[in-house]
C-alpha cells in the first residue's frame, strides 16, 4: 500500500511512547548493530526463476531513515544522492532463507529477480520509492522498470505500557501501487486475546500470478492496458490504474484515462446536493451527514455542528490515490481522527461504486461480494485482485480495509514472519 495509507493505519506513535528497554523481553532473537531488536524472516521463493534473489529492506526508526545491510538485520542510514545507487542484499538462489529484520516502522521489504533495487537520496536523507510505472526514456532515468520486484510492508512497534504485550507487528500485502511478486506473508505472535496465531494474507495459490494475468488481458479496455510487458512470455507487473495514468514528467504509464471516474464523481455530487449522505466514525463516535454545499461535500457532526470535514470535489486520480478533507478546526485531534476515517469510507464507497446506491457510506454489507464492483463503472483492477488474493482479502487502493476487506493482519510479541513468493508462470 502507498506510505499515506501506512501512516494512517499504523500506530507508529506508540513506539515513541514505550521505553526502549521493554522490548527485549519480546520474542525478538537478536539485536542489531544499533541496538534495534531484531525478528527472523523466513524467504520461501518458488518463483521458478533461474537467477538471484535481492531482498532491500527500508524503514524508520525514530526521525531517521534507514536499510538493511545483511542479513543479520544491520542497517545503515542514507546519504543524500540525486544519482541512482545500488541497494540491496543478494540472498542469492535457495529456495529457503532466513533473514532477520530489524524493528522498524513504515517499512518496505522489496523482493527483486536478477537484480538489485536502485533507488536515488533526497536532501532530507529519505529514499525514493522504486517504480514500476514511469518509462524509461532519453529524458526520464528508472532503472528498476524493466525488473521484476514487489514488496511488503510492515511497522513494528513497541506498545505503550501497561499492556499484556511488548511490542506489535502490523504487516500487509499491498497491491495499491501495483502487483509484480504474488506473495504469501504470515506472521506468528498473539492476538488480542492472547492466543497465538499465523495469520495469512496476500495470495496463495500457485498460479496466482498466471491467473490474474489472464484475468487483466481479459478485462475491457482500458483496464487491459495496465499490463507493463504485456507481449513478454513472462509480463513485468499490472499497476493500478492511478499509475496507468499519464502523471507528466514520463510519471505515470499514460495508457489508463484520467477522467475515467469523472461521470460517476459528477453523478455522486449531483445527487448529494439535495439529499444527505450518513457516516459513523468509531474512532471517537460521531454521526456525520454529508450535503454539497458550493461545489464541495460537506459533513456535519449531527451532535456538534460546529464540526465540519470539508471534501473538495475530486479528479478520478484524487478519488484513485485517496484524500483528506478540510477540517473546520485543525488543531481537534478527535476531528482529526473522525476527518481521516471519512476520507476512507469516501474512497472505499467511490472505487466500490456504491455511494448512489447507498448513502450510508460507512456501513458494511454482510455478504460484501454481493455488493461491490457490480455497479458501473466497475474497478476492474481491485475487483481481479480480490478474486485472486486468499480468503479474498486484497489492497486494490489505499483504503480497501474499510469493512475488513484488506490483506492486512497485526499480531503482538511476533515470534517470526513468513513470506512465500510464488511462481511466475504456473500451469
Amino acid at each position: 500500500m502507498s506510505i499515506h495509507a501506512i501512516l494512517g493505519r499504523f500506530a507508529a506513535g506508540a513506539a515513541a511512547l514505550a521505553a526502549a528497554a521493554l522490548a527485549s523481553f519480546g520474542p525478538a532473537t537478536a539485536a542489531n548493530n544499533i541496538g534495534l531488536d531484531t525478528i527472523e524472516l523466513k524467504v520461501v521463493n518458488t518463483t521458478g526463476n533461474k537467477g538471484d534473489l535481492y531482498m532491500y529492506v527500508w524503514g524508520q526508526s525514530g526521525d531517521t531513515w534507514y536499510y538493511v545491510t545483511d542479513t543479520n538485520g544491520d542497517v545503515s542510514a542514507y546519504s543524500p544522492s540525486s544519482d541512482y545507487e545500488t541497494i540491496g542484499i543478494n540472498i542469492g538462489s535457495k529456495k529457503r532463507v532466513s533473514v532477520e529484520l530489524p524493528q522498524l516502522s513504515a517499512a518496505r521489504v522489496y523482493f527483486s529477480l536478477g537484480k538489485a533495487m536502485q533507488v536515488t537520496v533526497g536532501s532530507n536523507n529519505a529514499p525514493s520509492t522504486p517504480s514500476g510505472w514511469t518509462i524509461p526514456s532519453s529524458t526520464v532515468e528508472n532503472p528498476n522498470y524493466r525488473t521484476i520486484f514487489d514488496w511488503f510492508e510492515y511497522t513494528w512497534a513497541d506498545v505503550q505500557q501497561p499492556s499484556n504485550f511488548t511490542t506489535s507487528f502490523n504487516g500487509n500485502l499491498t497491491q495499491v501501487d501495483m502487483v509484480g511478486i504474488p506473495m504469501l506473508l504470515r506472521l506468528n505472535g498473539q492476538n488480542a486475546t492472547q492466543q497465538t496465531v499465523f495469520t495469512a494474507a496476500g495470495f496463495s495459490n500457485k498460479k496466482s500470478r498466471t491467473k490474474l494475468m489472464r484475468l487483466m488481458e481479459k478485462a475491457p479496455k482500458p483496464w487491459n492496458k495496465l499490463i507493463v510487458g504485456k507481449n513478454r512470455k513472462v509480463p513485468f507487473r499490472v499497476v493500478s490504474p492511478y499509475n496507468g495514468m499519464d502523471l507528466g514528467g514520463g510519471i505515470g504509464l499514460g495508457t489508463f484515462p484520467s477522467d475515467f471516474l469523472d461521470s460517476y464523481i459528477d453523478s455522486v455530487w449531483s445527487k448529494y446536493a439535495s439529499t444527505h449522505m450518513l457516516a459513523t466514525t468509531t474512532g471517537p463516535s460521531a454521526t456525520y451527514h454529508g450535503l454539497v454545499q458550493g461545489g464541495s461535500l460537506v459533513f456535519t457532526n449531527a451532535g456538534n455542528p460546529g464540526d465540519t470535514v470539508t471534501f473538495a470535489k475530486p479528479t478520478s486520480l484524487m478519488a484513485f490515490n485517496g484524500y483528506l478533507g478540510t477540517l473546520s478546526n485543525p488543531g481537534d485531534s478527535n476531528l482529526q481522527a473522525e476527518g481521516a476515517e471519512l476520507a476512507r469510507y469516501l474512497q472505499a464507497g467511490l472505487m466500490r461504486t456504491t455511494i448512489l446506491k447507498n448513502g450510508n457510506i460507512s456501513a458494511c454489507p454482510k455478504n460484501p461480494n454481493k455488493v461491490y464492483y457490480k455497479n458501473a463503472p466497475v474497478n476492474q483492477y481491485s475487483k481481479r485482485m480480490h478474486r485472486v488474493a486468499h480468503d479474498h482479502k486484497a489492497y486494490g487502493f489505499g483504503w480497501d480495509d474499510v469493512c475488513d476487506q484488506a490483506s492486512d493482519f497485526t499480531v503482538f510479541d511476533p515470534n517470526f514472519i513468513k513470506v512465500k513468493l510464488l511462481p511466475l508462470k504456473a500451469k
